[in-house]
């Protein structure tokens, strides 16, 4: 009774040291990181929502696009019956701001497509992520997998020199030595 009693004693001195040691500065609540008012949007802008696909798939997922030379913009998704179902493609169109109108949405990848290109089998496709290049060539990241889930994905890399319209296989990409697998993408590279 008498240890127990000792240490109590002992714990309840360390917490009032503590608090006694420590600068008042530290007990103030943090300034708020959204008392900054958002800049205004000047009155001449038009914000308008548009879709990009024909609605013809069930699902449409992780969208990312790529302005052209000429200023239009080429977006990218998957779309199938569901993620990771057997007929998922990578699909395109392309926004022509003059006109305020998408292009038909096209098939632009499909597992077929790079399987015939790797020479291994695509069980399913995921997010793609286009890079347009100095030289004019534009290279479209998607995760593919060939075994398991998500957790085996790996990046291949497809290759376009007409803007998107047609791709070519070019490598998978070696993002990791061990085993090089469970690799995403899904940002601005």
């Amino acid at each position: 009774m008498l240890k127990r009693a000792f240490h109590l004693l002992v714990g309840a001195a360390l917490v009032a040291g503590y608090f006694a040691a420590t600068p008042a500065r530290l007990w103030q609540p943090a300034p708020s990181l959204l008392a900054v008012a958002p800049a205004p949007v000047p009155s001449d802008s038009q914000w308008q929502t548009r879709f990009a696909s024909d609605a013809d798939t069930r699902m449409v997922h992780a969208a990312s696009m790529v302005e052209l030379p000429d200023g239009r913009l080429r977006a990218f998704w998957f779309a199938g019956t569901r993620e990771g179902a057997a007929d998922v493609s990578i699909n395109s169109a392309t926004f022509d701001p003059a006109s305020g109108a998408w292009s038909d949405e096209t098939v632009s990848v499909t597992r077929e497509q790079i399987s015939r290109g790797w020479g291994r089998h695509i069980r399913k496709l995921g997010n793609a992520v286009p890079v347009l290049d100095d030289d004019g060539h534009m290279r479209l990241f998607v995760v593919a997998v060939s075994f398991g889930g998500w957790a085996a994905s790996r990046l291949v890399v497809m290759e376009s020199s007409d803007l998107g319209a047609s791709w070519d296989f070019e490598t998978a990409l070696v993002a990791t030595p061990f085993l090089n697998i469970s690799t995403l993408v899904k940002t601005p590279p």
